[in-house]
């Protein structure tokens, strides 16, 4: 009978287990959708408060000249982009799997379009890991984004033109 006892009891840890373990797992991908949204309206809001900004990232509009004033503005503007795409990818695999695949596109298509992007990259990828990984190891399904970035650790050693390096 106690064997009976504690083999019940083993089963029933065994299941409260993996029942936290599920809600644990359900809890994460609600926060990582939650602040993917948050983060992603925070964008929206710069480009409705900066219009003339979209095109340095949707229309392959060159950086500006440091001399402009708009220059340090773009700038601000790739970094929050950066940081939003960095995050959005660190957390892909709590998403699912047809978001997953959604946000990669968006990432690739925000490359593909944005040569600010592209340079602050190439500048300090070592920042990046989560965007280097996605750019360099998971391919695109659309055709027209396939960019040879080389944003992998190691290969890149000089700063883009124009744009200061971190230090």
């Amino acid at each position: 009978m106690e064997i009976l006892i504690s083999n019940l009891v083993a089963a029933l840890a065994l299941l409260l287990s993996g029942l936290s373990w599920w809600i644990g797992r359900r809890g994460l991908r609600n926060t990582s959708y939650s602040d993917t949204t948050t983060m992603v309206l925070d964008v929206d809001r710069m480009l409705v408060e900066y219009p003339h900004l979209r095109p340095y990232f949707f229309d392959n509009q060159e950086l500006p000249g440091k001399d402009e004033p708009e220059y340090h503005r773009v700038l601000a503007a790739a970094d929050l982009f950066l940081d939003v795409a960095e995050h959005i990818w660190h957390h892909h695999v709590e998403y699912v799997p047809a978001d997953a695949i959604g946000w990669r596109e968006w990432i690739h298509e925000l490359f593909q379009n944005s040569p600010a992007l592209r340079e602050i990259m190439r500048a300090q990828p070592f920042l990046y890991p989560a965007l280097t990984d996605v750019l360099d190891n998971e391919p695109c399904n659309q055709s027209g984004h396939e960019l040879a970035l080389g944003f992998r650790r190691g290969t890149v050693s000089q700063p883009a033109k124009g744009v200061a390096a971190a230090g």
